[in-house]
């Protein structure tokens, strides 16, 4: 008889104890899913930020690029031109002709899309084809 009182007094406890370490184990694993799901959010944010400087520095030179282009076209149309006319282009434009393809060429190597460089190239090559007498 003694030994069934022993239980039944201590049964209770052991069950208030094993009830408290449930809970922590409980609390413990909620609390780590937690932090492993603001740090997969974490990684998620700077991975997006990444992203997000890559494509504003990829649009920022493409617009540079393109604005390069547009001054190296102006000055080779120039050329072109004075070539056709048969008249001796200005030193001035050669000049200019040389500091458009220097910012072209400069502009052209930060482009990171492969295939946007393609066509960077082949519009340079282009247009100082053209500023030598090549057609248009």
């Amino acid at each position: 008889m003694d030994w069934k009182w022993t239980i039944t007094a201590v049964l209770p406890v052991l069950t208030l104890i094993l009830g408290v370490a449930l809970n922590q184990w409980a609390d413990a694993r909620k609390e780590a899913a937690a932090l492993k799901r603001e740090r997969q959010l974490r990684l998620l944010d700077r991975d997006q930020a990444r992203l997000d400087r890559r494509e504003s520095f990829e649009l920022t030179h493409l617009i540079e690029v393109h604005e390069a282009l547009t001054e190296l076209f102006t000055v080779a149309l120039a050329l072109h031109e004075a070539v056709e006319a048969g008249v001796q282009a200005a030193p001035e434009l050669n000049r200019r002709l040389a500091a458009a393809n220097r910012k072209v060429h400069s502009q052209k190597g930060l482009v990171l899309d492969e295939q946007a460089r393609h066509w960077t190239t082949s519009a340079h090559a282009y247009i100082n084809d053209m500023s030598r007498g090549g057609s248009i």
